[in-house]
């Protein structure tokens, strides 16, 4: 009886740790596949969407390809001036 309930306790186990599995990895890999595949007919598929919705998808993929850029100020980088006390008139 109890190796019936060792082995029992053993199937058990071995499925409970294939169930609690995290998926992450699995979800991960299939999506890097799909985008993959994707990126690989991106051409095609632009070609069949008339010009304002291929615009539209080119200015959302824009900020993935090219860095954004910052304003740059006069004094950046360039030391405090020095503040006049408010009785220095």
């Amino acid at each position: 009886m109890k190796s019936l309930i060792a082995v029992f306790k053993n199937e058990l186990k071995n499925k409970l740790t294939e169930y609690n599995k995290p998926l992450t990895g699995n979800i991960r890999d299939t999506l890097k596949d799909l985008m993959q595949k994707e990126l690989k007919q991106l051409s095609e598929t632009l070609k069949e969407l008339d010009p304002l919705q291929r615009l539209n998808i080119l200015c959302k993929l824009i900020p993935y390809i090219l860095p954004k850029t910052e304003s740059v100020k006069h004094t950046q980088g360039e030391p405090e001036p020095t503040k006049k006390n408010w009785w220095e008139s």
